[in-house]
């Protein structure tokens, strides 16, 4: 269902080309120069949030079954040596990776910017901690979680606020934390715009980075590599692994 629904987003971009916004790292930094952070770009996370809102329940039970046991495994092999892990799913959606981080030992933490989303998390994973909060406002403890987890979610963060995102999450990791992201990639080219809705009513704001740009962005919000992959048979998600040294 997740590569149905990226492949429709790219034949929106494709069909609306006028609504592409080319990123580089010159545009990133004269647009973060001239914006403060609260008001960074309220109104393209406030419309992907609306998109899911207006459709939370349906998407929830389409990917419940999804299996993404490959992406948890990542986050948790190099957090073996810890007993009990705290970790964090940004972007948890209705709960289906909280019940699965659960299941496998963790002190699983939520948050997500659609409070559909977070009523369907709390209800699943009642003995989870959801918090509802915009990626462009996120607000997490410091040094509090052992592995942060973004499966397919921070691809819909605008550029110019990823390497703040990325600087928070960082910061909310222990030292010698893991950071575990899979998000749809621009096969080699930076792009972003608004992709076709999940209704006719509303849209969504992507953000597809080359591998090296996203690797960069991680790197300079102070993450040190450990390995990536690609998911799926049109290897349409770049999932990659980072450590806070």
């Amino acid at each position: 269902l997740a590569a149905a629904v990226l492949l429709r987003a790219a034949q929106a971009l494709v069909a609306r080309p006028a609504t592409l916004r080319p990123s580089s790292p010159a545009r990133r930094a004269t647009l973060r120069a001239r914006r403060a952070m609260a008001a960074l770009d309220a109104t393209k996370s406030a419309a992907t949030i609306a998109d899911y809102d207006a459709v939370a329940a349906t998407f929830d039970a389409g990917n419940m079954n999804h299996d993404v046991s490959q992406n948890i495994d990542a986050l948790l092999e190099p957090l073996k040596h810890v007993e009990r892990p705290v970790v964090v799913d940004v972007g948890c959606a209705g709960g289906r990776d909280l019940l699965a981080l659960t299941a496998r030992g963790c002190e699983a933490w939520g948050v997500d910017g659609s409070p559909a989303f977070v009523e369907l998390a709390r209800k699943a994973a009642p003995d989870c901690r959801v918090l509802l909060q915009d990626f462009v406002d996120l607000d997490l403890p410091a040094d509090t979680f052992d592995g942060v987890y973004a499966n397919a979610s921070l691809f819909h963060c605008p550029s110019e606020h990823l390497p703040e995102l990325l600087r928070r999450l960082y910061a909310s990791l222990k030292t010698g934390g893991v950071f575990f992201s899979s998000n749809a990639h621009g096969f080699g080219e930076d792009k972003e715009g608004w992709s076709g809705g999940r209704t006719a009513a509303t849209r969504s704001w992507v953000c597809w980075l080359s591998e090296a740009t996203w690797k960069k962005e991680c790197e300079d919000a102070g993450f040190v590599f450990r390995r990536s992959y690609y998911r799926g048979s049109s290897k349409a998600f770049l999932a990659t692994v980072w450590r806070k040294p």
